[in-house]
């Protein structure tokens, strides 16, 4: 039997039951004012995460750049300490020949880098921190790597010189053949060493050896001739034996001989050449002692022109300062030692100085023409009177030749500038005269005492004595003009 079925033809709402369609509330407002402020509070909060953010990048930023800042001069400072180390520790700085993470600068970098970074608890700085310390370092590492290749490079050098020169030397003051055999081995050595090490070129440490032997076998060979008796027989012997090819010839130089054949047949020949030539050069008279000679004639030819200016001025009855005097005595005097042949002259020289000194003192203070005209006479008479070929004589006659010049002058200057003569001599006190404005307003020109003593002189010399001289007089005329009278 056929049940039969009823389908319902109501559907499902929302609907609050029991009440009408238009009488319930739209919820749409209410949801997208509950959206708008999901909005709002979500874009607060994402603009303090992105603050937040920026806060922690830019405190970072400011962590590395002060921590990079400080890691580079701390290399800095250790590349340049380690550069400075001493030669014999500079291979210690890479550790060179073991593991480089045990040389000096390793291990300086690894404190280094252990310092900078022990305060640094952010994964992300201290990984940027490790990749830029690591630049850093490489970057100083070339540098300081550089500087010491340098320094090694040079310490091999001074001490591949040092070791050649002390080879040179050894063989010049040797005596025997094994000691230079044994030299040149060790030289050798040390050559084979370098070039296993490339530190330098086989070709050219073979020449820097042939080099050091030159050097030492032109010692040995000068200090066997210079220290024979006669060093051009010396030379000679060696020079015979090279030619017959006979060491017999060598005589005492055998050592000196055997040294020179290790050499080529040019190079014997060119030492043998320098020291012949040396060896004559210094037998014969040198040329340093031509120079002196030449010097010492030079200066006696000067001494003398001095000695000529000297007695001029005191033949016009000028006084010569003492220590000028007595300048030219002491060089009077080394002049004689160093030329005994002239000594005589000199000393007559310098004798005839003093005599005229004195002459001229006695001149001046009682020299009127009249008096000096018979001192003149007197001179005359009593050179002439001895005998022509004593020296005492020849001495007397150039005294009396200075009393006439003197006499020559004075009249000279009497004539021409009476008030100079007068100054000079001093036989006659004169003072300064002062022809300013100021002197004249002060009443001290001193031109009433020049009077004075123009008056007192032209009694003396028997001539008119002006007040002035005639410098003076051109300066008076010339500060005249200048206050315009």
């Amino acid at each position: 039997m056929r049940i039969p079925t009823y389908t319902a033809g109501s559907q499902m709402t929302s609907e609050a039951p029991g009440r009408s369609f238009r009488a319930r509330a739209n919820a749409q407002p209410f949801v997208q004012q509950a959206q708008a402020q999901s909005a709002v509070t979500g874009a607060v909060i994402g603009q303090a995460a992105e603050f937040t953010a920026m806060r922690y990048k830019a405190a970072r930023q400011t962590q590395l750049s002060e921590k990079l800042l400080a890691g580079e001069e701390s290399l800095r400072e250790e590349a340049d300490r380690l550069s400075k180390i001493q030669t014999g520790k500079l291979g210690s700085v890479f550790n060179e020949g073991g593991p480089e993470d045990k040389g000096l600068w390793s291990q300086s970098t690894k404190s280094v880098r252990e310092k900078l970074l022990s305060d640094v608890t952010d994964l992300e700085t201290r990984r940027i921190l490790n990749d830029r310390f690591g630049q850093m370092e490489l970057t100083q590492r070339f540098s300081l790597r550089n500087t010491i290749d340098s320094k090694i490079t040079a310490a091999n050098a001074a001490a591949r010189t040092e070791t050649l020169n002390r080879g040179a030397s050894a063989i010049a003051g040797g005596s025997d053949i094994a000691t230079l055999s044994l030299t040149l081995q060790n030289i050798g050595v040390d050559s084979i060493q370098l070039a296993e090490l490339k530190l330098g070129n086989p070709s050219a440490l073979k020449r820097q050896e042939y080099a050091m032997l030159y050097n030492g076998v032109t010692g040995a060979v000068q200090n066997y001739v210079f220290s024979s008796p006669s060093r051009t027989e010396a030379v000679e012997g060696l020079r015979k034996a090279e030619r017959e090819r006979d060491p017999t010839f060598a005589g005492a130089g055998q050592y000196a001989y055997a040294a020179l054949n290790m050499l080529s047949v040019e190079d014997r020949a060119k030492i043998l050449s320098s020291v012949v030539q040396t060896s004559r050069f210094i037998d014969a008279p040198t040329l340093e002692e031509k120079k002196n000679q030449q010097l010492v004639e030079a200066g006696i030819t000067s001494f003398v022109e001095q000695v000529d200016v000297t007695t001029a001025l005191l033949e016009g009855g000028a006084d010569v300062p003492l220590e000028d005097l007595q300048r030219l005595q002491q060089a009077g005097s080394n002049f004689a030692e160093l030329a005994p042949d002239k000594a005589q002259a000199i000393g007559a020289a310098l004798a005839d100085l003093t005599t005229f000194s004195n002459l001229k003192d006695d001149l001046n203070e009682y020299g009127s023409p009249a008096a000096v005209a018979q001192v003149v006479r007197n001179a005359f008479e009593g050179a002439y009177s001895g005998d022509p070929g004593s020296a005492d004589t020849r001495a007397d006659l150039r005294a009396a030749e200075f009393a006439r010049n003197y006499q020559k002058k004075m009249i000279e200057t009497l004539q021409n500038d009476p008030m100079s003569w007068v100054v000079s001599a001093k036989a006659v006190e004169v003072g300064p005269v002062n022809i300013t404005a100021e002197a004249f307003e002060r009443g001290e020109t001193g031109i009433a005492q020049r009077a004075i003593a123009a008056k007192t002189a032209s009694a003396f010399y028997g001539t008119p004595v002006p007040l002035f001289t005639n410098r003076q007089a051109l300066d008076m005329v010339t500060e005249m003009k200048k206050m315009g009278l």
